[in-house]
């Protein structure tokens, strides 16, 4: 609106300006007419600027006609007609830019307008379950900024959801399974149990029943103690936290805890490892990963057996090296290992205690700290775990 009335001040002013030079034209001729030999004198008298002396006497000649600085503009004949031209075209001016103004006005308003019924439309989108939302990244400002704050928003929404129902379904499965394996052993009790209630069963076998009774209550008691840390990790119920520690002491600690069960089968466990290796690691979760394998290596190693373990320092990690000489697993056996319930299908293993717990809550608790876990194994030679912590 400014750009227009600026323009058509302009140009009124140099009409102005153009009919001064008219004016002063008209009087040049007819003085230059009437008095020729007088012309220069005119033309430096009309165009140039001189002393007000000349304006005053110009003043006094003309007053007694009528015409002076008190006549009316509109009593102007000369500036009368500039004056109504001006007056039309300055309306004809203010009247455009307030159509343009109100054009843009409306524009705005329609794009504005057509913007937020696109946010309604994906605001239902999302409510209904749909989050494939596309923002307008072509164009820069506020509006394309909430837009794809929104995208994102959309996104994040999605995501979580997707991991809200992953985290359901795996709590499912886990409650599935933790099921299935309790019901063995709770099995073998009301079974037990049974039999003891019968009043002509001999003493032997009363006791005989009573161990293998035993027997089960300690492998429903290990189960569902290594079930609630199992589902405890994976719903984020227990956060692992680092702290500094002496690797080598949490190693010392594991091969002490199973130092009797190593010993009744006459199994020798080797230690090779630094005095001194400070790490930051969780000392109670790292210990129950380390205690897993170990256990593993002296349950499927068969009696005068060995085990070695290596502590190795790598430039980003810790290497924890569980080698035996057992019974080994299969080719097949170690693409399912380490997950959840798994076991081997060989002879031996099927017929030791065992869940298929340990070894996935190994896996799990050292991914949560940055490391991992590998295997190397050779049926009826043996098998090597190892396991890797960052040591930065």
């Amino acid at each position: 609106m400014g750009t227009v009335f600026f323009f058509t001040e302009y140009y009124f002013l140099n009409q102005i300006h153009k009919e001064q030079i008219a004016l002063n034209q008209n009087i040049v001729g007819k003085l230059v007419n009437r008095f020729p030999e007088k012309e220069i004198d005119i033309v430096k008298l009309t165009i140039n600027k001189d002393k007000k002396v000349w304006q005053n006497k110009g003043d006094k000649i003309l007053k007694k006609y009528g015409y002076d600085m008190n006549t009316k503009m509109l009593e102007d004949d000369i500036f009368k007609e500039n004056f109504y031209k001006f007056i039309t075209s300055s309306f004809i001016a203010i009247v455009l830019a307030i159509i343009i103004n109100f054009i843009l006005m409306l524009y705005i308003m329609n794009f504005f307008t057509s913007k937020l019924e696109n946010f309604s439309y994906n605001i239902d989108k999302i409510m209904d379950g749909d989050f494939s939302v596309i923002s307008c990244v072509c164009r820069e400002g506020v509006l394309s900024r909430i837009s794809t704050q929104f995208e994102q928003m959309s996104k994040r929404l999605n995501a979580s959801l997707k991991k809200l129902q992953k985290e359901k379904e795996s709590v499912k499965a886990l409650v599935t399974d933790i099921s299935h394996q309790l019901k063995t052993p709770l099995s073998s009790i009301k079974m037990f149990n049974s039999f003891l209630m019968e009043e002509d069963i001999e003493d032997k076998d009363r006791i005989e029943f009573l161990n293998r009774s035993e027997k089960s209550i300690e492998k429903l008691e290990w189960l569902t103690d290594s079930l609630v840390k199992l589902s405890r990790l994976e719903i984020g119920m227990i956060s692992l936290k680092k702290e500094k520690g002496n690797i080598n002491e949490t190693i010392y600690e594991v091969v002490n805890e199973l130092y009797l069960k190593a010993f009744k089968k006459n199994i020798d466990i080797s230690f090779e490892g630094k005095n001194n290796c400070f790490i930051n690691y969780d000392l109670k979760w790292t210990k129950e990963a380390i205690f897993n394998v170990l256990d593993n290596a002296i349950k499927y190693t068969k009696e005068d057996g060995e085990i070695n373990i290596v502590l190795k320092k790598l430039e980003f990690y810790i290497e924890i090296d569980i080698k035996d000489n057992g019974v080994g697993i299969c080719e097949e056996d170690i693409q399912r290992i380490f997950k959840r319930f798994e076991r081997g299908d060989s002879k031996f293993i099927r017929e030791s205690e065992g869940s298929g717990v340990g070894l996935y809550l190994t896996r799990k608790i050292l991914e949560k700290q940055g490391g991992c876990i590998t295997v190397t194994s050779k049926e009826g030679l043996g098998t090597t775990f190892n396991l890797f912590l960052q040591n930065c």
